[in-house]
């Protein structure tokens, strides 16, 4: 057999992760923080509307930009309650896709979402910002 590839459309050209995990033992703290960075991919040849609802003669951009997502979790352990207590950031520095993915919802011809210009496609990234969270693991009962 020959190998072939075959570049997937509308797929990042290349990506990367890394992890970085750090316990402190005697305050029982662990520190996990990752990163994931999406390089640029193609994207479909979409048009914004001008205000009489016809599609402007220049489209969008055609590739995204490469973006880089960054999370944090602290995780605090307590042996005494068998529990671990965490709370963390998701997206922490707040990156999100700066160009709507949503074409033709503003068609003053059309209802919103019904423009035959309304387009999804141009989504590439994240559409919210950063997030926080916390909780709690808490084992009951023991293993034997």
């Amino acid at each position: 057999g020959v190998w072939q590839t075959r570049r997937v459309e509308f797929a990042p050209q290349w990506g990367a992760v890394a992890v970085l995990n750090f316990e402190w033992e005697k305050p029982a703290l662990l520190f996990a923080y990752n990163f994931r960075l999406t390089g640029p991919m193609a994207l479909p040849a979409v048009y914004d509307l001008d205000a009489s609802g016809q599609p402007l003669p220049e489209p969008r951009p055609e590739h995204s930009p490469a973006f880089a997502l960054h999370n944090l979790q602290i995780t605090k352990t307590i042996p005494a309650w068998k529990c671990r207590i965490y709370g963390g950031v998701q997206n922490l520095f707040d990156y999100r896709q700066p160009v709507s993915p949503l074409t033709g919802f503003d068609d003053p011809t059309a209802a919103p979402g019904f423009s035959e210009h309304f387009d999804t496609a141009y989504a590439y990234s994240t559409l919210h910002g950063r997030e926080f969270y916390l909780g709690l693991k808490w084992e009951f009962g023991g293993r034997e």
